[in-house]
C-alpha cells in the first residue's frame, strides 16, 4: 500500500497526499509474523517511512472508537465474531463509501487448524455483509452495504 502511494505522489507531483496508519501489536501478539523493527526496517528500505504511521493498540480497543478511514485491511485472526464487530462498529463509515476488505470469507479459510482447534464462529454465514473479492486462499473479502 506504501509504494501504490508513492507511486501516486511521485505521479502527481506532490499534489496527492495520503498517509497509512497502521494497527500491530507486533511482539505483543503470540501469533506475530514480523518485529516492529523489521518492519520499520522495510519501510526504510524503500523509503516508505513517511507515508506510514504506526500505533500500537487491539483490534477489540480500535473497535470502540474507530478512526475514519477511506480504504481498511484487517488482517489479525480474522473468524466470524472478529468480522461482525468490524462491520458494527464501522457500517456507518461503509455507508458513506470507505472500503474494508479482511482476509477469509470462505469455507476454506474456515476450515483452517486453528478455527477448527478453538471453535471458532465461522466467517460464512456471519451476521456481517460481505463480498468475496479473491477466492484464492486465504481468500480477500469485502464487506458491503446491507441491503
Amino acid at each position: 500500500m506504501a509504494m501504490a502511494v508513492d507511486e501516486l505522489v511521485k505521479e502527481s507531483h506532490g499534489e496527492y497526499q495520503a498517509k497509512i496508519i497502521v494497527y500491530d501489536l507486533f511482539e505483543k501478539y503470540p501469533h506475530k509474523h514480523a518485529t516492529k523493527k523489521e518492519f520499520m526496517d522495510n519501510l526504510a528500505v524503500y523509503g516508505l517511512t513517511s507515508y506510514v504511521e504506526i500505533r500500537e493498540k487491539d483490534f477489540t480497543e480500535w473497535i470502540q472508537n474507530p478512526d475514519v478511514f477511506d480504504l481498511m485491511h484487517l488482517d489479525i485472526s480474522n473468524k466470524g465474531d472478529t468480522i461482525e464487530a468490524l462491520y458494527k462498529g464501522v457500517e456507518d463509515q461503509i455507508e458513506k463509501g470507505a472500503v474494508v476488505l479482511f482476509e477469509g470469507g470462505t469455507q476454506e479459510r474456515d476450515n483452517v487448524e486453528w478455527m477448527i482447534k478453538y471453535k471458532q464462529k465461522t466467517i460464512v454465514g456471519c451476521n456481517a455483509p460481505y463480498v468475496v473479492v479473491n477466492p484464492s486462499f486465504p481468500a480477500i473479502s469485502q464487506l458491503v452495504k446491507r441491503d
